[in-house]
């Protein structure tokens, strides 16, 4: 087999991607060749010499026993994409509230906007950056940014990974209607993501986050709302981490709503993540809990 040292050596392009994986797999070009894909367009394509069409691909994928979304997980973690590898880094960022990090990141994007001033994602990621600064640090988001994004977001028909992840950070920019209907727009295209799990497990997470800011903002009504959705469509094992902040954040309604015992529920969710080894959410979860303690 190939050590993983020679796999990410092997990838770049998607031919050079798809051929790593077929090689990892032990099937020969013949084991995936047929009628509609010959021996020597899947060369070609391989070698970098030429693309294939997206049907043509489609078929070669099934013929590999290998889904698009496998594909693509593949390509985004080995060949590390730029965009990839600037969400981890983000996420990673806010994850150990690296505040410094934060804000060499964003001088990063806005010098990418700068020199080319046209292309609308360079400052849609400062927009993302800079509202995720304005949760760690003392910084004000202009408000030109924001409605720049909201007039984005309203703008595409269907999101994909790309507008749920800037949607998902930039929540608090937005009221509570405009969040309820960019929410119902979303929950309308359910059948769509949930048939990708990456995209299902991104519109989980921000339902959750939904939920998180229509309690610190006293709607109990939206949040009880978004909480019985969560409920009803009955998590998967698969994302343990959303079951268990869904009942995290069933403690934090109740424990609102009056009843104390929800903060044991919080407790008991956050006393988890740490014997799961998941710290630093462990630590975030320590200050709010103790926040509401005091």
């Amino acid at each position: 087999m190939h050590s993983q040292k020679e796999f990410i050596k092997n990838i770049g392009k998607s031919g050079q991607v798809y051929q790593a994986i077929r090689k990892s797999k032990h099937l020969a070009m013949t084991d995936v060749a047929d009628s509609e894909v010959s021996q020597s367009q899947i060369s070609r394509f391989e070698r970098g010499e030429s693309s294939m069409t997206i049907d043509k691909f489609m078929r070669l994928l099934e013929n590999t026993s290998v889904t698009l979304d496998e594909f693509e997980s593949i390509y985004d973690n080995f060949s590390l994409s730029e965009e990839y590898a600037f969400r981890e880094e983000l996420a990673q960022a806010v994850d150990t509230r690296n505040t410094a990090k934060v804000r060499a990141i964003l001088k990063d994007w806005e010098a990418r906007h700068k020199a080319e001033p046209q292309k609308r994602y360079p400052r849609i990621n400062c927009i993302v950056v800079k509202t995720v600064l304005s949760n760690l640090a003392d910084f004000s988001m202009p408000r030109d940014d924001m409605a720049y994004l909201k007039d984005y977001l309203m703008s595409v028909e269907d999101w994909g990974r790309y507008e749920l992840w800037a949607f998902s950070n930039c929540i608090q920019l937005f009221n509570d209607a405009t969040l309820n209907m960019v929410e119902a727009a979303i929950l309308g295209r359910v059948e769509f993501y949930k048939n990708i799990s990456l995209n299902n497990q991104l519109v989980i997470r921000t339902t959750l986050n939904l939920i998180s800011i229509f309690i610190q903002r006293k709607n109990f009504r939206l949040a009880l709302k978004y909480i019985n959705y969560l409920d009803g469509i009955h998590i998967s094992i698969d994302f343990l981490y959303e079951k268990l902040m869904l009942r995290y954040n069933k403690g934090f309604y109740r424990y609102k709503m009056g009843d104390k015992s929800g903060l044991e529920v919080m407790k008991e969710c956050n006393d988890i993540l740490g014997t799961l080894g998941c710290f630093e959410e462990e630590n975030v979860g320590d200050k709010e809990l103790e926040s509401l303690s005091k």
